[in-house]
């Protein structure tokens, strides 16, 4: 991906600092190179290098702002209440991933599990599954539906099919 370094050394400066200092570094947008001002959707996951653990996935899938403001908030929430220290930004992989453009998905049994990410929206609640989640954790179609809709919080088997929403997306991964 075009600017690779650039996202993974900004998103290794910010956790460093937070890290360190426990709050957001300041940012002079003005420093900052173009493509991190782009507006783009961004997950990241923070993996314990030593012990494999991870300390979880977060982002936004929407381009809505720029893609530092969404690493900053992103990172924010994957350290919050967490004990990091005796750590530094070395000790944790990074997994960045850059959604396409949402497409609607009419019929779920066409998603391609492990080359497609399913954003789900049913009212006002939503949840997203990325592409290599159901292989990370040998899911099968039936149990990323399901996964999807409990991390919108809904009961899978009390669930009304017929006002969902399903879009599928790819993602360009880059890791540290």
């Amino acid at each position: 991906m075009k600017d690779a370094a650039v996202f993974l050394d900004f998103t290794s400066e910010v956790l460093e600092f937070l890290i360190k200092n426990h709050r957001l570094p300041e940012t002079n947008k003005k420093a900052l190179h173009d493509s991190l001002i782009e507006k783009k959707g961004i997950f990241i996951k923070l993996v314990h290098k030593e012990s494999g653990k991870s300390l979880g996935t977060e982002g936004h899938i929407t381009a809505d702002r720029a893609v530092y403001l969404n690493i900053r908030d992103i990172l924010m929430q994957l350290v919050k209440g967490k004990d990091l220290s005796g750590t530094t930004h070395e000790d944790y992989q990074i997994v960045l991933s850059f959604p396409s453009p949402i497409k609607s998905c009419k019929d779920t049994t066409t998603v391609k599990l492990g080359e497609q990410g399913v954003f789900f929206r049913y009212m006002e609640l939503f949840s997203t599954v990325l592409p290599q989640e159901p292989k990370e954790n040998g899911w099968d179609l039936a149990e990323t539906l399901d996964v999807l809709i409990k991390r919108a919080g809904l009961n899978p088997t009390l669930f009304d099919w017929d006002n969902a929403l399903f879009f599928t997306f790819t993602t360009d991964k880059i890791t540290s």
